[in-house]
């Protein structure tokens, strides 16, 4: 049984779901041509993906710490601890600098 065509004009690749080949559907869900959740951010327009916000806006709530947790314990930072007590750019540093614990 020969397979369809994607069914955007001009592409022969082959349909993989809801009648667009892959990279066609790809494109689609991040357009959000599906109706999915739009990002909450005013002005995104992004599909959402996790707690309401595309992927980009989430790790910037994410790294600011606005779903909770514990914060950095480096002095004056108020980022969202990821490892060891510290966030991301103060673990990355202390590591470099061999100043952690092993």
């Amino acid at each position: 049984m020969p397979r369809t065509a994607c069914s955007v004009d001009g592409c022969t690749e082959p349909a993989r779901s809801r009648g667009l080949c892959n990279r066609h559907y790809t494109q689609a869900i991040r357009r959000g041509d599906f109706g999915e959740r739009r990002c909450a951010v005013r002005g995104c327009g992004r599909a959402a993906s996790s707690r309401g916000l595309c992927p980009a806006h989430y790790e910037e709530a994410r790294n600011r710490g606005d779903f909770g947790g514990r914060r950095c314990s480096a002095a004056g930072c108020d980022r969202a601890a990821s490892a060891r007590g510290l966030c991301r750019v103060h673990y990355g540093r202390a590591r470099r600098r061999g100043e952690l614990d092993r």
